[in-house]
């Protein structure tokens, strides 16, 4: 029968967790996870959060990831927040590190790897998540938008196209001048790309 810790304790002897079936519950609030401001992105509610360590049986350690969180972040068109409730539950593998086989676990489990200490950071865990769900070019429903469009606006015969966002601020970046060395921020581009590369 699992163990229900129920103690926040943000760092995890996950080996030691996953032997004895461990339970964590969570509750963040914005300032628990300063990494999503980085990326623009705010709680508009508390997160609960479940961590649930255990072992299949072949003793292959595994944690399984849930969380329900409401959140908002930008618009790429109209700058307004683009609100979104995230119901998510993963089943990660968990590694000793990177150098650890891979192939050993099945496909569809995505690794999580342990700092040198071995221990599982849950705050990174749970931005990890949060930062994942969120789409690489964030846009409202053309319904909701702010900035007020028709399909035509978006064809290549009309001849006035809204801009997204991103798009004014290249523009405005060419009109400054190639000195400046002004790039467009985008927040959201290539995100899974960077959170794999910090996990490594």
């Amino acid at each position: 029968m699992a163990n229900t810790a129920q103690k926040n304790s943000r760092y995890i002897y996950a080996i030691d967790a996953c032997k004895a079936q461990q339970t964590y519950d969570y509750h963040f609030e914005n300032a628990d996870l300063p990494r999503l401001a980085e990326f623009a992105i705010i709680l508009t509610g508390d997160v609960e959060a479940k961590l649930v360590f255990f072992q299949d049986r072949l003793y292959k350690p595994y944690v399984t990831v849930c969380l329900d969180a409401n959140i908002g972040y930008p618009c790429q068109r109209c700058f307004e927040d683009v609100k979104q409730h995230l119901q998510i539950e993963r089943e990660l593998v968990v590694l000793l590190s990177d150098k650890q086989d891979e192939q050993n676990f099945a496909p569809e489990h995505e690794p999580i790897w342990l700092d040198e200490e071995l221990m599982l950071d849950v705050v990174q865990v749970i931005e990890d998540e949060i930062l994942l769900a969120v789409p690489s070019h964030p846009l409202h429903e053309q319904a909701d938008c702010h900035v007020q469009t028709t399909q035509d606006a978006f064809s290549v015969n009309t001849q006035t196209q809204i801009p997204l966002a991103s798009d004014s601020a290249e523009n405005n970046n060419n009109q400054s001048g190639s000195g400046s060395g002004a790039e467009t921020t985008r927040p959201f581009a290539n995100l899974k790309d960077l959170l794999s590369k910090n996990d490594h």
